[in-house]
């Protein structure tokens, strides 16, 4: 696991947002990772950062799609939206509690390593918005590690999959 890499108030929040993962799902099972933490203008400003996350790397994955999607439907979003509809670009302001910039951030992380690989573009704009929504130093280095380990956790397996003939 990667608890090793957390101060125990990161660990004290992680294990907190997992409790509300369980009891947000009812069942404790189909909650899609922290997004349920994040209120509607969160929401609807996550996927306009995303939407930027998922191009970073000049490509877009089938798993990014794929997770973008689950990402969609919890958040209830599945109409379609005309050009009309249009909002003002979305601000980091708008994530206004500890708890909703590490879902944001942890989400934004998941999206940009789905693909088993983290750009360097992918990088610098996860830190650029990790840097404006003013989290620590130390947060940021551990939110950098966990990003790390997650892709090495994809890299691994992906291998256990290929070598099965999956």
């Amino acid at each position: 696991m990667f608890l090793h890499v957390l101060s125990e108030q990161q660990k004290k929040s992680f294990f907190d947002l997992a409790q509300q993962m369980i009891v947000a799902d009812g069942k404790g099972g189909n909650a899609v990772m922290f997004f349920h933490v994040l209120n509607e203008d969160q929401k609807k400003a996550f996927f306009e950062f995303a939407a930027d996350m998922l191009t970073a790397d000049g490509e877009v994955d089938d798993s990014e799609i794929h997770y973008m999607d689950q990402l969609i439907r919890e958040a209830g979003l599945t109409k379609k939206r005309s050009l009309a509809d249009e909002a003002p670009p979305a601000e980091l302001d708008v994530f206004d509690s500890q708890a909703a910039k590490m879902a944001f951030v942890v989400e934004i992380l998941i999206l940009s390593v789905i693909d088993g690989h983290y750009h360097v573009k992918e990088s610098a704009y996860a830190n650029d918005i990790i840097d404006r929504l003013g989290i620590d130093e130390e947060t940021h280095e551990a939110l950098c590690r966990l990003t790390n380990d997650a892709v090495k956790v994809l890299d691994g397996m992906r291998e256990l999959a290929d070598a099965d003939g999956g």
